[in-house]
């Protein structure tokens, strides 16, 4: 969030800013969600044995690790939803498609990203015909398209977790 400087401050009149209403706003439905339900809440003429036997177990939460993991925060590899996206495409049948994603960057000037990725373009050409396979680092240039002097479009890359 963006809370300027003396956002939260009162004016003359003591009228609070707009800032400050609606952080006073938000904190009064966090209370009311704590006090309406979010658990359980002792009764009052309970002793505490008595209210940890009235409770149920809580079951702990499913915790994803590896693969699994990674699929939920990325989802589908790539080639996957490609097919997906080809079989489903009126122009999927047509020799050449291809699927590709990108990001907008718009209030940047990625003319520098751009001559970067050419380095690392020339870079991958010299590897290639001066390093044994073996040996040679893996690079994977990508596309920037500069549409001006701060926008432009970089290709994402793909399955990279």
């Amino acid at each position: 969030y963006y809370y300027p400087p003396n956002a939260g401050s009162w004016d003359e009149y003591g009228v609070p800013s707009p800032y400050e209403m609606v952080r006073q706003e938000e904190i009064e439905q966090l209370h009311h969600a704590m006090q309406d339900g979010v658990g359980p809440q002792p009764p009052s003429q309970a002793s505490g044995a008595q209210y940890m036997q009235q409770q149920q177990p809580q079951q702990r939460p499913v915790v994803s690790t590896g693969k699994i993991l990674l699929d939920k925060v990325y989802g589908q590899p790539w080639e996957i939803r490609c097919r997906q996206i080809r079989k489903s495409s009126s122009y999927g049948k047509i020799k050449g498609w291809r699927l590709a994603s990108f990001i907008m960057k718009a209030g940047e000037d990625i003319r520098r990203e751009a001559l970067v990725m050419q380095v690392i373009s020339k870079m991958k050409g010299w590897f290639e015909d001066e390093i044994p396979e073996a040996n040679r680092p893996y690079l994977r240039p990508y596309t920037i398209m500069c549409i001006g002097d701060d926008a432009g479009v970089v290709e994402c890359v793909h399955d990279a977790k």
